[in-house]
């Protein structure tokens, strides 16, 4: 297999984790999306290097470089894209949740409340017996 299409192979397995990391954003599979996260970033420095030896490939073989970078291009902007939607997606998770938190922490400062008004001070009269 020749560095471009190396290359080619770790951005397709660049576009499946971040397929996966979408389902399970939306499943709320945190621990999911964490290790997507996690093999895309392992993915870098492959790319990183395989990308190197691609262009050292094309200057090897007389290919004009701007030509081969502007065909990858396209693979790299269809990985943007998902990458931005995934973003989207998480960012609305994330304000779903600080919305429900801000719920919660209204209702426990209305039961603090209610909880003050009807709970007296004084002792329950049980020495009246004795």
């Amino acid at each position: 297999m020749n560095a471009q299409a190396n290359l080619l192979q770790l951005y397709q397995d660049w576009r499946t984790w971040t397929e996966t990391e979408r389902e399970a954003i939306s499943e709320g599979n945190w621990r999911q999306v964490r290790m997507c996260q996690e093999a895309k970033s392992n993915l870098q420095p492959q790319i990183l290097r395989q990308t190197e030896e691609a262009q050292g490939e094309w200057k090897r073989l007389g290919l004009d470089r701007k030509a081969m970078e502007k065909q990858l291009r396209s693979v790299v902007n269809e990985l943007i894209y998902l990458e931005t939607a995934n973003a989207q997606v998480l960012s609305g998770h994330r304000n779903a949740t600080s919305e429900e938190l801000e719920r919660l922490n209204h209702s426990g400062r209305t039961l603090s409340k209610i909880q003050k008004h009807y709970v007296s001070d004084a002792p329950i009269g049980w020495e009246s017996y004795s």
